[in-house]
């Protein structure tokens, strides 16, 4: 049986070993607001010097497998973004001054 008190406890644990977690996968996982993680992210929950961060599976606030699963999205969702990251700085590479320059449209 999970109890109010421990949702802090388990935001904070998740927010400091796996802080690439969305927002809204805790609140799904642990069953909170948005408003509570984010305070938790920023210390500045009214009771953050008291926290223990605990484990959210010790609990009984979700179950392993949920939590799993959680991070693996958030893996997938990380390595798509880089990709993108990765494509874009590439196609703003700079490109050598004599090939810019052997182009028919120069406009000197």
């Amino acid at each position: 049986l999970s109890k109010r008190q421990d949702k802090p406890a388990a935001i904070a644990w998740i927010v400091k070993f796996h802080p690439e977690l969305s927002d809204g996968q805790i609140s799904k996982l642990i069953g909170t607001t948005k408003n509570t993680i984010q305070a938790i992210r920023d210390r500045t929950h009214w009771n953050i010097n008291s926290l223990t961060p605990t484990d959210p599976v010790i609990l009984g606030l979700c179950k392993q497998t949920e939590l799993e699963t959680a991070l693996e999205k958030s893996s997938k969702r990380a390595s798509v973004t880089g990709n993108i990251a990765a494509k874009a700085n590439n196609d703003l590479s700079l490109i050598p001054t004599d090939e810019s320059l052997s182009g028919e449209d120069q406009n000197i």
